[in-house]
């Protein structure tokens, strides 16, 4: 619409995209930029082993 000159707000775009069934080309979550290794090695947990002072 702005290509054409004319001045829509988004709402106004929203809503006839919704009238017309259309979805918006990014809509489907965010990208995966990173992959996780196949191998990957777990940490041990050091939290756990320490005895609690509170009873």
């Amino acid at each position: 619409m702005r290509r054409k000159e004319h001045e829509i707000g988004l709402e106004q775009v929203a809503r006839l995209m919704r009238e017309a069934d259309l979805k918006d080309v990014t809509q489907g979550g965010k990208p995966i930029t990173t992959k996780p290794a196949k191998t990957a090695i777990a940490s041990p947990n050091l939290v756990a082993p320490l005895p609690r002072s509170r009873t």
